[in-house]
């Protein structure tokens, strides 16, 4: 692992810098992980336990409210990286991580772990870890809790199931203060999985489960939770379903005449409840400069937020295996939707229409954003504070564009990459650099698919572009447009 010492910036008490402050093997290792071991889960709520986990073996870890963090140790040094490959160096948790590697006689090793605020044995709020890494007080309260082992001595660390994965973990970590194997238990049955649920989770208030098993599966199970919601805007169906709404598009407050787009959802209800809806939302449609489409590719009439919903999720998430998620927030000036900001969002797992709510306003009230803490504890301010006027940002700068064209017979296939400087690093919300690209077939059912990467470093970048350009441009592809 190299380390360059000019790209890590000095910040209570510890230095911190960006995927470009390690070697380009050390960033794209922290990068797959991430990528992969989101693949690997599967969100349910406890009452699809029976129904959803196999096997008659399963380990119970519990799920900490904090930041992935990638330890990478080489023998002489010890960083983490994150999940927007951030990278720190010097936080006492990670000094402890190295000391307890080296007692190991482990000279290299990549460890996934979870870093969280350690607040007296009570769930600590996502909140208190960011505080903590901006006072050189309260660093000695973050703890890093091991559930994965990556690599050991330059090798792939592969077992047969995960016992002998936390026992390595355990010898490794398990008499560590500030770094400690995550919390497991053992179950030998889904009933078994149940109560531990049931103590950890519902008694304990901690904020879930992972659970490995005999498959290959790992199982994230949190409690399924309700939001009240604003509904900004609808599609109407087509054929038998056409004079109803198809789909309705729905928004979170985080402040007044502000509305943060969280989802959308059309399913859960009769038609007959779909025709009055139709009614009553087109005598609503108000004008938009903001066009948002649904997985149809159908526009959203945008329509004054008069209407509450309550739907119910089974999780909450603030990232995809590629990339941060990011939500859109519009506003109303004179009549009309405009975009107001982007911010760091969310993204709500498996949502379900429970019933409207007539008796509530889609005010940052009955709709506020902070209805997000009884899922993960994100907390209100955390979320206000994201919040950035778009007008106010420097604009963002395409340094390439490559467009490729396939046509055989009457179908016709088109694919772009793009890459944008975004401008708003500095701001702390967006990532500096950002790959756009889209697959269009028009024989296809879903005939445009689209796919976007971001990191901190331009070379990263390219190289992004480079490597997906190469899987997906084969023979028969014609360039026709380059920058």
């Amino acid at each position: 692992m190299k380390i360059n010492e000019n790209k890590l910036t000095k910040k209570y008490g510890y230095e911190e810098g960006w995927s470009d402050a390690v070697d380009k093997e050390t960033a794209d290792k922290a990068l797959a992980y991430k990528k992969d071991y989101l693949k690997q889960f599967i969100a349910i709520n406890q009452t699809q336990i029976d129904k959803r986990l196999g096997g008659q073996k399963y380990w119970v870890t519990l799920k900490y409210d904090g930041e992935y963090a990638d330890i990478f140790h080489d023998g002489k040094q010890t960083v983490t990286l994150n999940r927007s490959a951030r990278v720190r160096r010097g936080l006492p948790c990670i000094i402890e991580a190295g000391e307890l590697l080296d007692k190991a006689k482990i000279k290299e090793a990549v460890v996934a772990a979870e870093i969280y605020y350690y607040n007296d044995g009570k769930r600590a709020k996502l909140g208190q870890l960011l505080s903590a890494f901006a006072d050189e007080k309260k660093t000695a309260n973050l703890r890093l809790a091991i559930y994965d082992i990556q690599e050991i001595e330059g090798k792939p660390f592969r077992t047969t199931n995960y016992q002998e994965k936390y026992d390595q973990i355990t010898a490794i970590f398990g008499k560590g203060k500030l770094c400690h194997p995550v919390d497991m238990k053992v179950a030998n049955s889904a009933q078994e999985v149940k109560d531990i649920f049931q103590k950890w989770v519902l008694e304990e208030n901690h904020e879930g489960l992972v659970v490995h098993s005999e498959m290959p599966f790992v199982f994230k199970i949190k409690p399924r939770h309700n939001l009240d919601v604003a509904v900004i805007g609808f599609t109407e169906g087509t054929g038998n379903q056409k004079g109803m709404v198809r789909t309705m598009l729905l928004a979170l407050m985080p402040d007044k005449n502000r509305y943060q787009i969280i989802t959308h959802i059309g399913g859960g209800m009769k038609d007959e409840q779909k025709k009055e809806l139709f009614k009553k939302f087109s005598k609503t449609i108000i004008k938009s400069e903001y066009v948002e489409t649904d997985s149809n590719y159908v526009a959203f009439h945008m329509i004054k937020p008069e209407t509450v919903m309550e739907i119910s999720v089974n999780d909450v998430n603030f990232e995809k295996p590629d990339y941060k998620i990011q939500n859109n927030v519009l506003h109303i000036v004179d009549g009309t939707y405009k975009l107001h900001s982007t911010v760091d969002g969310i993204s709500v797992v498996a949502p379900v229409f429970e019933k409207f709510r007539d008796d509530k306003k889609a005010d940052e009230t009955d709709v506020r954003v902070s209805q997000v803490e009884a899922i993960n504890f994100r907390e209100t301010s955390e979320v206000k504070e994201q919040v950035r006027d778009v007008s106010e940002l420097p604009k963002s700068e395409i340094l390439s564009r490559e467009v490729y064209k396939k046509e055989q017979g009457d179908k016709i296939m088109v694919q772009k990459y793009v890459i944008w400087k975004t401008n708003k690093e500095e701001t702390g919300y967006f990532s500096s650099y950002v790959l756009y690209y889209a697959n269009f077939s028009s024989q296809r059912q879903d005939s445009l698919q689209r796919e976007i990467k971001v990191s901190e470093s331009l070379d990263q970048i390219n190289e992004l572009k480079k490597q997906a350009i190469e899987e997906n441009v084969k023979s028969g592809w014609v360039k026709v447009e380059t920058k």
